[in-house]
């Protein structure tokens, strides 16, 4: 049935070709992502794997279209196929089989309401995965009324590093590829009552278990109201998500010559038992007028949803409330306070060095995201890189817990090179 529904997708974007190609358009791209994966410190000091690294291999191909035959109505599609070669399948097998794939670090794929994804085959160590990532249509009968239904990209909030208002799906703190999020199910709706004025409310019913169901304790209602003052953007927002209530809001604009914005956000969880938590926070960058254009950034994160002691993180990261955010999209650390800084230098027009350093300033941990990339051609781009823990061992950033024995061992070390072709 999925295939049925993927190649009916298919269909429609083929059929939307043959429209009139003046009203199509229609891009894509080709990625690889080759990378290895330093796991002796962590699987094979536990035992659950034999050599020091995993080894993997995804190529993506995915391919855009959008069809626009009136200002009033657009419908656009994104279908993407993946094949994924190496260890880490091997190792998600396994770690299933012990019974810890919960606290193994890797999270389940986030719920949608369209089932529009098929496996096209699997074996030990290799998968081919295809499906449809966007499939909406978008009706504007009016320029200040626009109607947006099916499976869309949302993103609300101000921070660069994290978001805690991005309700929907989040970028990680140390996302590789930041070109596209996954797209999410919705019923959006965008008005401008006043100029200057903005409301945005989007409505994404699901069930988590069953796809084409939807509970009311799964899915989520929520608003954004935005509006100007001065050189400021400012929003508010608020709504039920998965039975939680949120309210917060955003600031962006100048501090002097830097850009200055923040993020808040309060969540009361509807479970009885478990705490309601706030999460927000500020951050500065700056773009210097120099050779190399010399660019930095500081994020500062206060993650109520964590704990200040790494002593409490496994037993708080499996309560439910918690680890709905997890497999949400919408969580990604389980410590207290961050600080996050970026910088980044472009010594020619092909060439473009950037590092991300993230610090928990309770466990004294430290993450590193570290990454040259060289545009190789107008339409290709190639991306070497390095994610790496640094700082106290056991922490977050640097190390894991194995079962009830509480010994540490270091959290995977990750290097890849990436590349990305366009047409």
């Amino acid at each position: 049935m999925n295939r049925r529904r993927t190649i009916l997708g298919l269909g429609m974007i083929l059929w939307c070709g043959t429209a009139g190609a003046e009203n199509v358009a229609f891009t894509g791209y080709w990625k690889s992502f080759l990378s290895a994966t330093d796991v002796r410190d962590s699987y094979q000091r536990l035992g659950i794997w034999e050599d020091g690294y995993l080894w993997d291999d995804v190529e993506r191909l995915r391919l855009r279209f959008q069809y626009t035959p009136s200002e009033k109505f657009a419908a656009g599609t994104h279908y993407e196929a993946r094949l994924h070669w190496g260890d880490t399948l091997k190792l998600q097998d396994r770690l299933e089989q012990l019974g810890a794939a919960e606290i193994s670090g890797f999270v389940p794929a986030r719920a949608r309401f369209m089932d529009l994804e098929d496996q096209v085959f699997t074996a030990e160590a290799e998968t081919l995965v295809h499906g449809l990532d966007r499939l909406w249509i978008r009706l504007e009968p009016d320029p200040r009324l626009q109607w947006t239904i099916g499976r869309q990209a949302v993103g609300w909030g101000a921070g660069q590093i994290w978001s805690p208002e991005d309700l929907f799906a989040a970028f990680s703190p140390t996302e590789i590829d930041r070109e596209e999020k996954l797209g999410v199910d919705v019923v959006r709706l965008v008005l401008q009552p006043l100029p200057g004025l903005s409301v945005d409310v989007v409505g994404e019913p699901l069930d988590v278990d069953e796809p084409w169901q939807a509970k009311a304790d799964d899915s989520a209602l929520a608003a954004r109201v935005g509006t100007h003052l001065g050189e400021y953007d400012l929003h508010l927002c608020g709504g039920m998500v998965q039975a939680d209530t949120v309210l917060g809001g955003d600031f962006s604009g100048y501090l002097g010559d830097a850009g200055f914005r923040g993020e808040a956000l309060q969540t009361w969880v509807d479970e009885s038992g478990q705490r309601n938590y706030f999460r927000g926070l500020l951050g500065l960058d700056y773009a210097f007028a120099q050779s190399w254009n010399p660019y930095a950034a500081i994020e500062y994160f206060y993650n109520g949803l964590g704990e200040d002691d790494p002593e409490d993180y496994a037993a708080r990261r499996l309560e439910s409330s918690v680890r709905r955010q997890f497999e949400r999209g919408t969580a990604y650390n389980i410590g207290r306070d961050y600080l996050g800084a970026t910088l980044r230098v472009q010594p020619n027009a092909r060439l473009t060095i950037q590092g991300t350093t993230l610090a928990n300033l309770h466990d004294g941990s430290f993450r590193e995201f570290a990454t040259l990339s060289w545009s190789a051609l107008e339409d290709f781009d190639l991306i070497a890189g390095a994610d790496f823990g640094m700082g106290t061992g056991g922490g977050e950033f640097t190390g894991i817990r194995a079962g009830e024995t509480g010994a540490a061992s270091g959290l995977p070390d990750l290097y890849f090179l990436y590349g990305k072709y366009y047409f």
